[in-house]
């Protein structure tokens, strides 16, 4: 009575606590989903031939029951069932179960497959109270679930309280994961080979009722705690724990030492003593979602023990302190220590008794070297961690927030490679079993900005700068400097160092212009002042000239005569249309005439040959003997030689002024208290 009180209160919370409630009463003529959170079925549902049922997880689905019969008798075609010619898919989730039940006090009928399909699969389902069909198809089917000449999959389900959990009739079933539990019957077998894994039947009235001609294979399963645990066929059971022992591999006979939803506890026999062939299971979780295989087997049955360790007798277990104290069965230790310790009704530990040694780590401080620190953009910056004091047994290992990286190591050392603006580099260190962690922080220094301005034309001489201040410049043309003045058209690149001795390039591309060239050929030109010249110190062929006088032509004539006396400045400025221009300046001296001889001759003096290259004859006769002198100069007047001839009346001397550049220069000659100037040229 207690349990159908808890079905009741169970089936008016979900019409009360969930908002959606269907009622199924057509067969199923087309593939069909079920997602309201109650499904009501009063009578019998057909799903057609090679139509699908698919009924979403978390659906409950109630069953109306047969006012003719109770729990244990055939179930007449009243009540409401399924009868599956098609397929159906009933996948649930592990923590999002689908549950097949009964609405009212009498049990239903069941589910009922009639196909040969292979696709159907009933997965984290609770299946309950069912009585089984009678005279359908000829035949009376008990199980909650039955099968005629189905291929269906049971997996990780809670199958109880109900005639027969499973009935087949010719039918090769798969179950794995499965609890089944408070039948009459948990498996009715008559002519077929059903495969069972890693299920629990337990507290059942019979386990399994084959006929001769099933062969059932099963493996990793426990068969114990039913009323009644003979099993009848011609099984083939290995790995399993079976209550009365069975012939066969690795089958043992040993009280599973249930705890609550028939979990193993920690000192069952049946833990990791299943098949070492992992191919045979179906999924990698048990019926509770936790993960197979948690030691190096499986466990038998529905659930996957998940403690860590189970100590046996003359086991020694070893303790690293990281802390002040640690607490074994109650009492505490806080200092190295070895001694012998047995735990008495701990189902941990089973009744062990251990060898505890205890070792007391003192934590060494870590910093880091460098500590939190700047680095170049996409450079690497080596971190080494320092332990004090040192542990030589330290496991160190780093990870990093940047999940694309392969940590590059050098021992305990590891390199951040800075393609981000910062990172954070963590440290796991193990000593002894006490662990240390920590996070080293790596930036990167503000990054130095090149600005060479964008690619374009210019001008010959057109500047560009890669900005002052910083380490070091190196251009693509050589230069080094921070501002350099482009002559010729080209990609020019530059690479700064910048103050933090971090590298950064840029570079552009620039198009030189034709640009006019203006040079005079010397910088000064000399005229007396009885002379005229055309000056110019551009070619042809550009759009505009413009003189300093005013004059718009390439060459203009300076005229001595009209000028005076001294320096004279000339500017020329030349231009194209593109606007590139040059410009160049002359200096222009006038110098007077010269016209001084005042020398008492009866021959005249002469020069020659003038021009000369250098070599210069002097010829003369005075009236009256006397003292000669002789000096050269050039036009600014500074004296270049000098030379004292002697008391003479007859002049015939060679000068030699090779060594001269070209240009006019001046022979002075002294005759006692007279003197002449005469000009030459030097060519």
């Amino acid at each position: 009575m207690k349990k159908f009180s808890l079905l009741f209160l169970f089936i008016s919370l979900y019409f009360s606590a969930f908002s959606t409630i269907d009622t199924l009463n057509v067969d199923i003529t087309s593939d069909t989903t079920l997602t309201a959170d109650t499904i009501f079925v009063g009578q019998k549902i057909t799903v057609e031939t090679s139509k699908t049922l698919t009924i979403a997880p978390g659906v409950v689905v109630i069953f109306s029951g047969d006012t003719t019969h109770q729990y244990n008798e055939m179930q007449n075609t009243t009540a409401g069932y399924f009868y599956i010619k098609g397929n159906l898919n009933a996948a649930g989730l592990y923590n999002n179960r689908i549950t097949f039940t009964k609405a009212d006090s009498l049990n239903w009928g069941g589910i009922f497959f009639s196909n040969l399909a292979d696709s159907s699969v009933f997965k984290y389902c609770d299946i309950n109270f069912a009585n089984g069909i009678d005279s359908i198809e000829n035949f009376n089917y008990t199980g909650a679930i039955s099968a005629r000449n189905g291929k269906l999959k049971i997996y990780s389900c809670n199958i109880n309280n109900n005639n027969s959990a499973i009935y087949l009739n010719e039918a090769n079933i798969a179950m794995f994961n499965n609890i089944i539990t408070n039948n009459n019957i948990a498996i009715t077998c008559d002519s077929s080979d059903f495969t069972m894994i890693n299920s629990t039947i337990t507290e059942n009235a019979q386990s399994i009722s084959a006929t001769t001609n099933s062969s059932p294979t099963i493996t990793n399963t426990i068969i114990y705690g039913n009323t009644a645990n003979t099993i009848t066929g011609t099984p083939n059971i290995t790995y399993s724990n079976i209550e009365g022992g069975f012939a066969g591999t690795g089958n043992i006979n040993s009280d599973p030492n249930f705890v609550t939803n028939y979990k193993l506890s920690a000192c069952s026999n049946s833990i990791n003593v299943g098949s070492s062939n992992t191919t045979i299971l179906y999924e990698n979780t048990d019926y509770f979602g936790n993960n197979r295989i948690f030691w190096t087997l499986v466990d038998l049955g529905a659930y996957e023990h998940q403690y860590e360790h189970s100590y046996y007798s003359s086991d020694t277990v070893k303790f690293s302190l990281c802390a002040d104290s640690v607490q074994i069965d109650n009492i505490w230790f806080n200092n190295d220590t070895i001694f012998t310790h047995t735990f008495y009704n701990s189902p941990n530990y089973c009744d062990s008794t251990l060898i505890f040694q205890i070792t007391k780590i003192q934590l060494p401080t870590l910093t880091f070297s460098p500590a939190d620190t700047l680095v170049c953009l996409d450079k690497k910056a080596w971190i080494k961690p320092i332990l004090t004091p040192n542990y030589d047994d330290a496991v160190i290992t780093w990870t990093s927030n940047d999940s694309t990286e392969t940590l590059g190591l050098n021992g305990n050392n590891v390199f951040a490679y800075m393609r981000t603006r910062e990172k954070q580099y963590y440290i796991n260190v193990d000593i002894q079993g006490c662990v240390i962690v920590d996070t080293a922080n790596i930036g990167v220094h503000q990054e130095y900005v090149i600005n060479l301005g964008p690619d374009t034309s210019a001008c010959r001489g057109y500047n560009i700068s890669a900005g002052a201040g910083q380490n070091g410049y190196l251009w693509s043309n050589g230069e080094t400097t921070a501002n350099i003045s482009i002559l010729n058209t080209g990609i020019y690149s530059v690479t700064v160092t910048d103050t933090n001795n971090c590298r950064y390039n840029n570079s552009v591309d620039i198009t030189i212009l034709p640009t006019p060239i203006v040079n005079f050929a010397d910088d000064t030109l000399t005229l007396f002042s009885d002379g005229n010249t055309i000056i110019g110190g551009a070619g042809l062929g550009y759009d505009n000239y413009l003189w300093s006088n005013g004059e718009t032509t390439p060459y203009i004539n300076i005229d001595a005569a009209d000028l005076d006396i001294g320096n004279h400045t000339y500017w020329l400025y030349c231009s194209f249309i593109s606007g590139c221009e040059a410009s160049d300046t002359i200096i222009v001296k006038i110098l007077d005439k010269v016209n001084v001889n005042e020398l008492n001759t009866n021959k005249e003096i002469k020069l020659y040959p003038n021009p000369s290259n250098g070599n210069i004859n002097i010829t003369g006769e005075f009236v009256n003997k006397g003292n000669v002198y002789i000096s050269v100069s050039d036009i600014s007047g500074k004296i270049i030689s000098t030379k004292n001839i002697g008391d003479i009346t007859i002049l015939s001397e060679n000068i030699d002024l090779k060594g001269l550049e070209k240009g006019f220069y001046f022979i002075n000659i002294k005759h006692n208290n007279t003197i002449g100037t005469y000009k030459i040229s030097i060519q």
